[in-house]
Order: structure tokens, then C-alpha cells, then sequence
């Protein structure tokens, strides 16, 4: 018998997952306001929220990004993780 399952989104957990925006083809003329709006999300997460966030990020955005959050980043709230990802629906693939 498994015991294991998922908790719904509303329960309590140790941190967030997030990932960033790296497919300009996924948000035709919305791309630098998507990237906007999952910067926003996460500061707000890391400070306001004081929840750690992870946020998966490509390679070849990692030293923008971490000059964009840098003060969070410098704190502990915000970590870049470099994982497999395709965008930003994380909700099946992710803790």
C-alpha cells in the first residue's frame, strides 16, 4: 500500500518553487512582463511572505537574474537552481 501523496498548494511547506520565463515563443509580446511579473512573485514569496523560494533558471540568464535579485539573493530568500525545466508551469513536474 503507498502511503505517499501530494499536499494541496494551500498547505503548509518549506519553501516555493518557481522557474523563469526562457521561452520567448511562450508569451509572444509578453515575454519581458512575464519575467517581470515571476521576479515581482518571487521577491514578494521570499520577503513578505518570508518563504524561501527556489527558482529554476537557464544557464544563460543566471548572471542577469542574479544581479536582478541580487539583495535576496545575497540574503538566503531566493536560491537559483539549475534543473531540467521547460518554462514556467512547474505545478506537475515540481516539489
Amino acid at each position: 500500500m503507498n502511503t505517499s501523496r501530494l499536499p494541496a498548494e494551500w498547505e503548509p511547506h518549506r519553501a516555493c518553487w518557481l522557474a523563469w520565463p526562457r521561452l520567448a515563443t511562450e508569451w509572444p509580446g509578453h515575454f519581458e512582463g512575464a519575467r517581470d511579473e515571476i521576479a515581482e512573485l518571487a521577491q514578494q514569496i521570499a520577503t513578505l511572505g518570508a518563504e524561501p523560494v527556489h527558482l529554476l533558471v537557464d544557464e544563460s540568464d543566471r548572471a542577469q537574474l542574479a544581479q536582478r535579485l541580487i539583495h535576496e539573493i545575497d540574503a538566503g530568500c531566493i536560491i537559483l537552481e539549475q534543473l531540467p525545466f521547460g518554462d514556467v508551469w512547474t505545478r506537475d513536474t515540481l516539489p
